[in-house]
């Protein structure tokens, strides 16, 4: 079986990145973003979904991680007057080794186009699960360069991300598919189960 860390890593620095509105628009419109979320995105790389996330929606909070130093130095100066203001965190981190405390988990969690080392990704669809609310929702997208991004080629993709999420215990997994332009992507989604069902997910600010 073919690892969603080998798929995604193949294009590492080549994926269509932040930069593309209409990727990011259409990954948080699955998310159900709510005014008060907490949310954690994995691979704030430079021009990520933390600055459309702030921007569209005021009373969240955001918390960015990355394992590269110059993507979390890139995203503080895209979202410096966020960070300030006490409404964006950036951290430099291998998320599977662990989080800063926070006085809630998070509510929602997204990934675009994040370079997700080889055979790791499973541990970070885990440690994302670990720091949700039960209830939370995660979104997972990719979209390869137009050349790369053939409709057969984004299904594998969205299906391997479908099989890792469901093994790291997501439930309600959903592959979505669009074409933009001549390339295609992909989004998955899925929601950490909730058994006991008390409360709505959200919350934030560190402790």
């Amino acid at each position: 079986m073919t690892s969603i860390g080998k798929l995604i890593h193949r294009y590492a620095g080549r994926l269509l990145g932040g930069g593309d509105r209409a990727l990011h628009d259409w990954v948080l419109a699955q998310l159900d973003i709510r005014p008060d979320d907490a949310i954690l995105e994995i691979g704030c790389g430079p021009d990520a979904a933390m600055k459309r996330i702030l921007k569209a929606h005021k009373g969240v909070f955001v918390v960015g991680v990355d394992a590269s130093a110059d993507a979390v130095g890139e995203a503080w100066r895209k979202n410096a007057r966020a960070v300030r203001a006490g409404r964006a965190m950036l951290v430099q981190t291998d998320i599977t080794r662990g989080l800063p405390a926070f006085a809630a988990p998070f509510a929602r969690v997204v990934a675009v186009n994040a370079p997700l080392p080889d055979d790791r990704a499973a541990d970070i669809f885990k440690a994302a699960r670990a720091a949700m609310a039960p209830g939370g929702k995660l979104a997972v997208a990719a979209r390869p360069p137009e050349k790369e991004a053939s409709e057969a080629y984004v299904r594998l993709l969205g299906k391997e991300i479908r099989r890792q999420l469901e093994a790291a215990g997501f439930a309600t997994v959903r592959l979505h598919e669009k074409t933009f332009g001549s390339s295609a992507a992909v989004c998955v989604t899925g929601v950490n189960p909730s058994p006991t069902a008390k409360g709505k997910p959200g919350g934030h600010r560190q402790k």
